[in-house]
């Protein structure tokens, strides 16, 4: 009887772990990003700003387009994914584990946040000029990966 509340707080405290992992991880990237900006700051001072400018956005626009055209090769597999991603529930009891729903709605959403991701991406490259939406837009399918990989593992556990 002890160990089946033990097993029940484990459960619980599970997702409360992982999530203060992912927010330790985010604060660290946060923090390696503010340090990269501030190298880039005393760069700009020394450089000529429109040349520096002019430099940066192709490397950006390169960078972007070569992170669409690799999602964008991934979409046939991502339809594939989505096709048999259903086969999730095929075992007796598995519809009532919250990874496996996890699983499923990540890998099912999959191709949709690619073309999302693609296409904004690109309306925020050429048409509006906003860089930074542009990057985030662009690797947002990387959130469907990460999440896929974290369900697998902990599913593997359980």
């Amino acid at each position: 009887m002890k160990s089946d509340y033990v097993r029940i707080f484990l459960y619980f405290l599970e997702p409360a772990i992982i999530g203060v992992v992912i927010i330790m991880g985010i604060t660290i990237v946060i923090r390696v990003f503010k340090n990269f900006i501030n190298r880039n700051r005393q760069i700009d001072k020394t450089t000529d700003d429109s040349l520096r400018k002019l430099e940066k956005n192709k490397i950006i626009t390169a960078l972007i387009i070569v992170i669409n055209i690799i999602f964008g090769l991934l979409f046939p597999f991502g339809l594939m994914v989505a096709m048999i991603s259903p086969m999730t529930f095929d075992a007796p009891g598995s519809n009532k584990n919250f990874y496996n729903w996890i699983f499923f709605y990540a890998t099912f959403s999959f191709p949709i946040v690619i073309l999302v991701a693609i296409i904004t991406s690109l309306i925020f490259l050429f048409i509006l000029k906003s860089y930074k939406m542009a990057i985030i837009f662009s690797l947002l399918p990387m959130l469907n990966i990460i999440i896929v990989i974290f369900t697998v593992l902990l599913n593997s556990k359980l």
